[in-house]
């Protein structure tokens, strides 16, 4: 069995694999062979009410994130972040305290940011920030590293050079070129599932978005990713006007809560109340 793509949706299938009885090998594959970090147990089971959230949200940023500067670069953003964690580390404080509040201050770090060090973090640090931004499910973390300590399930870092097969029930020849090498491998596999997902943060790619995009009702934003959009989150159009509700923005790259649900929030409020006085 071969899993095209190493993140939360391929631990999903992994995971629903074993459960299912599945003893044969699986590989799973991925350009960087990089895999999302396991999330902690929640120490109270549920989320947290939505307004303490979004008080958090609207807070002003820690002065580990403030000593960045302003405006920050991505060195100096991930350099703040290292050492809060190497400080917090000490009074046996995990990783992701310090992590979480800088994914939560990016609606009022990212806006200031110069393009060119916003398309320095897509570039050269978002693949690794996603594996700690989004992690995986506990017990899907322990069940898959239990079948990859028994040899069942092995992850490789390595790229897709090629497919074939002898007919519709043969089995797949997937030549493999192995990361930082030139080496091809041709592994034989009875089945294909593809996690690699749809990277959202491409509005180009999304046939609705690539219409509006074609008729200048949406603009991508300067960063390269994502779409462009007001302070108010509301995307904007060819002309500069607001083209409708609250959109992700680039931004959302970096927030697993990201603050255009606030505006989104806020949005949806205020038409309730327009139709309520009608």
């Amino acid at each position: 069995m071969l899993v095209l793509g190493s993140g939360l949706t391929a631990y999903d299938i992994v995971s629903t694999l074993l459960t299912g009885g599945h003893r044969g090998p699986i590989d799973v594959v991925s350009r960087r062979g990089l895999r999302p970090q396991a999330q902690r147990p929640p120490p109270a089971p549920g989320m947290p009410p939505l307004p303490p959230m979004l008080a958090r949200l609207a807070a002003p940023p820690d002065p580990f994130i403030r000593a960045a500067g302003s405006p920050p670069t991505v060195r100096a953003l991930l350099r703040a972040l290292r050492r809060q964690i190497r400080t917090l580390g000490r009074d046996g404080e995990s990783w992701d305290a310090s992590f979480d509040h800088l994914r939560d201050m990016v609606g009022q770090v990212w806006p200031g940011m110069a393009v060119a060090e916003k398309r320095r973090f897509f570039r050269q640090l978002r693949p690794w920030y996603d594996t700690h931004r989004f992690r995986v499910a506990p017990q899907n973390a322990v069940m898959v590293a239990s079948a990859e300590q028994s040899g069942q399930v092995r992850f490789r870092a390595a790229s897709i050079e090629g497919a074939a097969a002898d007919g519709a029930d043969a089995p797949l020849r997937i030549a493999l070129r192995l990361r930082r090498t030139s080496a091809t491998q041709v592994v034989a596999y009875d089945r294909v599932i593809n996690c690699s997902g749809v990277d959202s943060t491409h509005p180009s790619a999304i046939p609705l978005y690539a219409a509006l995009l074609e008729r200048g009702m949406l603009c991508i934003d300067p960063s390269g990713v994502g779409l462009a959009v007001n302070g108010h989150y509301r995307a904007i159009a060819r002309d500069g006007s607001a083209a409708g509700p609250a959109a992700p923005p680039a931004a959302c790259a970096w927030s697993a809560r990201p603050p255009w649900v606030r505006a989104a929030i806020r949005w949806a409020v205020r038409s309730l109340e327009s139709r309520s006085t009608t």
